[in-house]
């Protein structure tokens, strides 16, 4: 595959372009504090002064807007729930995660004051001349200049290798490729040593010149504040702090359970638990965060619940391999509390070995994440049983199908539509419980029939099942008996992701409120609504409307001008396992760029999720037939195709 040029981000550029335009300034000078004339000294040295706080000015400001632009601060949707205790609590952490932040930050400034001051005796005491120390000074200064650009350069180079699809590193067996790793991790931590010496010696050596002029002394401290700063912030804190971590007495019942299943998982470290619309476990240092699907929680006995965080646990057991999942996290993927820190802590000194890092890593975790899933597997079956394993997978299939659906049924009304959104993941439960007797039977028979046909692709239950020498059941109670405490913990957990949910939608995202204002206006339909209309239906739980609209436009105006009408009618369809809805999603690739991967996408899980091998074996032979690219282009729509009409 053709590599992609290379560019430097606006970010890199504004860095170098400054970095340039100090050396260049402090070059001049130089020469002239050799050459020129004296009488002007003091003018030239607060120009100097005044040139480099203004470059400083300019790179903060870059750090600024790359922090912005990085995203949004940890605990965000905590900050904006309307739950009053989750809002206190966000305030209190980003107020002490900030303040853990600026302390550091000052940290590399005392640091680089404490080693101006030893430098300033140099001159006079230590025998060494003023131009020897600006020597000193000089090479120093231009190692900090040319380090950061030498390491944009060959990230440069290493992305262009990755858009070309060159491997990083050969393919090698797990053990070799943890090593390599562990060596990168070395190599990282000896260069943040040496920037920790540069930020050192370019203060030190700037101080020795301070008794023959104050502008290099000056420059000398800010610019070694700034890099020993940013090396200060490379170094994760081992108590990350969450706001949102659960105290050991809001869920002692769960909490247990997480302990148990880690203690059998041979892990003795700190458990720390909060909850989530998804199940996952990761491991730092020596503490565990188990994030809870509440959700699933809500439909699980104590027991289930203990085999799947096991099972999670399990998955993260392997010291060697959290070591480096724990450096992936809290440096290279910049996991710092404050986007302030994340940019200055990004200063292009660690471009290079920063990116090697993650791809090697990411590419490492692509081979061997379904090895890892598999042992987990078998281990947390073997300690629990296979019974309680199965049941446990069969749930969570159960609540993934049962999503799916979602998009094709009309949604289970359970009370007046301005609570709506108060209640999204409480609502999802109820409407699950509601229809789960009933459709277990076929959902049982949708597990057996899946198939896979992608080897990179996690395995299927079935998969699952089957590794462990279990099968499928034909029956099982889902609805599970809980014991009072327990099934209380559990609601409540539905209920603060209901919180969190609630505080990070506006009001104006409820469709009810689109759909009013379309209803009043006389239902009309017209190019610039129609596809918001559908979509607003659908996110309603007005399913059976949405669909009538699309079929009854698709029957009445010029195809190409459909796409929207073809998109969320195939999928429609395909929720409610119609074959008929592949055709229309064909249609949609066919005349609007923007769908064509999403289209086939679809259309392979749906085949995948039915165990139809013989559409998937088509699908690709439908693509070039109807001559559709398999890239995306242009919009139909940027090219004036529309429609106008009323219902």
């Amino acid at each position: 595959m053709k590599g992609k040029k290379y560019r430097l981000s606006k970010y890199t550029a504004g860095m170098l372009v400054c970095s340039a335009l100090m050396l260049i300034e402090l070059i001049g000078v130089a020469l002239w504090d050799k050459f020129g004339p004296r009488e002007h000294e003091n003018a030239v040295g607060a120009v100097t002064v005044i040139f480099q706080l203004v470059m400083v000015g300019i790179v903060f400001f870059l750090i600024k807007r790359e922090a912005e632009r990085t995203g949004k601060t940890v605990g965000q949707a905590y900050k904006e729930t309307a739950d009053p205790d989750l809002k206190k609590r966000a305030k209190r952490y980003v107020f002490r995660a900030t303040l853990g932040e600026v302390l550091r930050i000052a940290a590399g400034a005392v640091a680089a004051l404490a080693f101006m001051i030893l430098g300033v005796p140099l001159c006079g005491k230590a025998g060494f001349s003023a131009f020897f120390a600006g020597l000193l000074f000089a090479a120093a200064l231009l190692t900090s200049v040319f380090i950061p650009i030498i390491s944009s350069i060959y990230e440069g180079r290493l992305e262009k290798r990755i858009a070309a699809g060159e491997k990083i590193s050969e393919e090698a067996p797990r053990g070799e490729m943890l090593r390599r790793l562990a060596s990168a991790r070395r190599k990282n931590v000896l260069l943040g040593a040496a920037v920790l010496i540069l930020g050192a010696s370019v203060s030190f050596f700037g101080g020795a010149l301070a008794g023959v002029w104050v502008g290099w002394s000056t420059v000398g401290f800010i610019l070694g504040a700034m890099i020993t700063a940013a090396d200060f912030l490379r170094f994760p804190r081992r108590k990350r702090g969450f706001a949102r971590y659960v105290s050991d007495g809001e869920y002692p019942e769960i909490k247990k359970i997480c302990r148990r299943a880690a203690s059998e998982a041979g892990f003795h470290g700190r458990v720390e638990l909060d909850f989530d619309s998804e199940t996952y476990v990761t491991r730092l240092f020596d503490t565990v965060y188990v994030f809870l699907d509440a959700q699933i929680l809500n439909i699980m006995t104590p027991e289930e619940t203990y085999c799947l965080i096991l099972r999670e646990i399990l998955a993260v057991s392997d010291d060697e391999y959290a070591a480096a999942e724990t450096y992936y996290i809290g440096i290279i993927s910049r996991s710092f509390e404050t986007e302030f820190a994340e940019a200055l802590a990004a200063i292009p000194f660690f471009a290079y070995t920063d990116l090697f890092y993650r791809k090697t890593y990411e590419q490492f975790d692509a081979a061997f994440s379904g090895e890892k899933e598999r042992e987990a597997d078998a281990v947390c079956a073997g300690k629990t049983g296979g019974e309680l394993f199965v049941s446990t997978l069969m749930k969570r299939f159960y609540l993934d199908a049962y999503e799916n659906e979602c998009i094709g049924r009309d949604a289970v009304v359970f009370h007046e539509s301005g609570e709506r959104w108060k209640r999204h993941y409480s609502d999802f439960v109820a409407g699950f419980l509601a229809v789960c007797d009933e459709r277990r039977e076929f959902w049982n028979s949708l597990a057996k029939r899946q198939i896979n046909d992608d080897p990179d692709k996690r395995s299927l239950v079935r998969d699952r099942i089957e590794a462990v020498g279990a099968e499928i059941p034909a029956s099982g109670k889902i609805a599970p008996d809980m014991p009072d405490g327990y099934r209380t913990e559990c609601i409540r957990a539905l209920e603060k992701i209901d919180a969190v949910w609630a505080g990070s939608v506006n009001e104006n995202d409820d469709p009810s409120v689109f759909l009013d204002g379309w209803e009043s206006s006389g239902r009309l339909l017209n190019s610039g609504n129609y596809g918001a209309v559908i979509s607003a239906l659908i996110s309603a739980g007005r399913t059976d409307e949405a669909l009538d609209i699309c079929l009854k436009a698709i029957a009445s105006y010029p195809g190409e001008t459909l796409f929207d009408a073809y998109y969320f009618a195939g999928n429609i369809l395909l929720a409610r396992y119609d074959r008929s809805g592949a055709e229309y999603l064909l249609r949609a690739a066919e005349i609007e760029p923007k769908y064509r991967i999403d289209a086939s996408e679809q259309i392979k899980r749906f085949y995948r999720e039915i165990g139809d091998a013989d559409g998937l074996a088509d699908l690709e032979a439908k693509y070039a037939e109807r001559q559709i690219p398999t890239e995306n282009g242009g919009s139909a729509a940027e090219n004036g195709k529309n429609y106008d009409t009323e219902e």
